[in-house]
């Protein structure tokens, strides 16, 4: 166990900032500071019982196996406390100890500096000590060049780390002299890289072994916005891996709207029907029943997130996820057993919850279904992304590959869907860990227990919204399955029509614009459509700030827990 201090101030004793505007002096909370002492009040009772003499000596061992990193000596000194800072839900993303980073980490406090660069820790996520920033002055005449020591010759993925916020320049040049010649990249350093907020992918370059390379971030055309200088990290990737998580990959000449869609069996020839639950290749009167949809937005900087949509194609919603930066697929999957099996009153416990893990994995779950995993959501999502690379590279989908192509990287997905579908994504993700869930007019299965089995998926990244009018919501089925998967830990249930983004960070947003008191109008209306809420004026979706916090709210900003509704039944059996 590593030991950490942490120093926090009052507001009486805070210093002057002269290197920040007057809205980043902020300091640590009353109530943080109030969780610091009662951490130090601890520090007596862990001696008490002997502690220390455990823990101590390997802090020590740990100090003395590796140097101490010390500040550049030609940056100006940090002028903020570390308890200081201006986000402080972000501070567990910081690596203090590069050592704990794979490849070869190269600090600033290893780096080549030209011109005026000052230390800060104000705004975390960052490497070691903190980070670089340029004050916003000296245009044009400043850089960090970060050079390597690389082991052996090959091809790396270049990673840059920075913070971010809206003070951040939005076109950084960062400058990577490779074996092949040299690139620029401009980079906007308000955005959060896609790697634990912290690095940002540049790309996959040749390299010499030795110092040979170098990555060199600098300050030309950056003018009124503070340009971060923090680390480089250097990956070698294997010959395999080469497009994954690689902006180069991801270049488009002609940036566009790609919208396409394919057969399912065209892209795999071991797809089947499976009549016995009216899940066909082909209608009755040959027309295709298998076609699968998928769509990016090469104009949007990309966040190198997949959202997999378990429900019928929503071009709207489709529309509005590419806009986040996000890329959206929809497979065709033996999902049409609901209306057929676990049918019997009572129905069993696990029936349903069962089936739909084989739908979604192809894997032996339930004894009343045989999908085989060719017929399964992951396979065909798995096929749909491989094809889906190979006919639009200037798409990066081969980023949703793993290193060996044997599969999807589910750490990248958003696992999504309406209703039925909705289910089958909360119930794929206590199985299998994903980027996040955002369930439409669901979760539901109120007879079944699954929502309460452990999961794979952190509990903070699930999301649900549905209308108050909605049966799922009047028969308490949405509270019974939002409650057992722990969403009521990270916030209160949220009127969106009432409250401004972000909601109050909780997991469980609601509406109740009149729907003229239709429930199958209120089921449908939370998405893009025909149902939802607009503008009787400008026709406008009234909740756009909605969908987009579903997709792209941090999953580590939570609100404050609140108990269970003891009104929710939830025994409903």
């Amino acid at each position: 166990m590593e030991l950490v201090t942490i120093h926090y101030r009052t507001e009486a004793d805070k210093k002057p900032c002269d290197s920040c505007s007057q809205t980043e002096r902020i300091v640590v909370s009353k109530r943080s500071i109030a969780q610091l002492y009662r951490v130090t009040l601890l520090q007596p009772l862990l001696i008490a019982f002997g502690v220390v003499v455990i823990f101590v000596p390997v802090a020590v061992k740990a100090s003395e196996s590796k140097p101490k990193l010390k500040p550049h000596p030609l940056a100006l000194p940090n002028t903020h406390d570390p308890g200081e800072v201006d986000k402080p839900e972000l501070v567990p993303f910081v690596v203090k100890d590069t050592t704990q980073l794979p490849g070869i980490v190269v600090d600033e406090t290893e780096a080549e500096l030209v011109g005026k660069w000052q230390y800060s820790t104000h705004t975390p996520p960052y490497v070691g000590l903190g980070y670089l920033h340029d004050q916003k002055q000296g245009k044009g005449a400043s850089s960090v060049t970060f050079t390597p020591e690389l082991p052996a010759a090959g091809v790396y993925e270049v990673r840059l780390s920075h913070c971010y916020n809206v003070r951040r320049s939005t076109n950084t040049p960062v400058t990577i002299h490779h074996a092949d010649g040299e690139k620029t990249v401009r980079i906007n350093q308000q955005d959060i890289p896609q790697h634990d907020r912290l690095f940002r992918s540049l790309g996959h370059f040749r390299f010499e072994s030795g110092r040979h390379g170098w990555v060199r971030v600098s300050t030309d055309g950056t003018d009124g916005k503070y340009v971060i200088a923090d680390a480089v990290q250097f990956l070698p990737v294997q010959k395999q891996a080469l497009r994954a998580h690689s902006p180069d990959a991801a270049a488009d000449s002609k940036p566009r709207h790609y919208k396409l869609t394919a057969r399912a069996s065209e892209i795999d020839s071991r797809v089947k029907s499976h009549p016995e639950i009216g899940f066909l290749v082909d209608t009755k009167d040959g027309k295709p029943a298998d076609l699968q949809h998928a769509a990016v937005d090469t104009r949007v900087t990309p966040r190198g997130k997949l959202v997999i949509w378990l429900m019928s194609h929503n071009e709207q919603l489709f529309d509005r996820i590419n806009s986040y930066g996000i890329h959206v697929l929809r497979p065709h999957y033996a999902n049409r057993w609901f209306s057929i099996c676990c049918r019997e009153a009572p129905v069993g416990e696990h029936c349903r919850g069962n089936i739909r893990l084989e739908a979604a994995t192809g894997m032996d779950f339930s004894d009343d279904v045989m999908i085989p995993e060719p017929d399964g959501m992951m396979e065909r999502s798995f096929q749909f992304v491989k094809w889906l690379e190979s006919e639009n590279p200037a798409g990066n989908w081969g980023q949703f590959l793993t290193g060996d192509n044997k599969g999807l990287r589910w750490e990248d997905i958003i696992i999504s869907g309406s209703s039925h579908g909705s289910t089958t994504a909360a119930r794929f993700a206590k199985h299998q860990k994903v980027s996040r869930v955002v369930a439409f007019c669901g979760p539901r299965d109120q007879l079944q227990s699954w929502q309460s089995l452990p999961s794979a998926t952190p509990e903070n990244r699930y999301f649900g919204f549905s209308h108050v009018l909605d049966g799922g919501w009047t028969g308490d089925h949405y509270c019974r399955s939002w409650e057992l998967l722990g969403m009521h830990r990270f916030g209160p249930v949220v009127n969106v029509d009432n409250t401004k983004s972000p909601f109050k960070n909780t997991r469980r947003l609601i509406t109740d614009f009149d729907v003229g008191g239709d429930a199958r109008r209120a089921h449908s209306s939370v998405q893009p459509g025909s149902r939802a809420y607009r503008n009787e004026n400008t026709k406008a979706y009234m909740h756009e700030d909605v969908w987009r916090y579903l997709f792209t709210h941090p999953v580590n900003s939570v609100g404050r827990a609140v108990p269970m509704d003891a009104d929710c039944e939830k025994n409903q059996r």
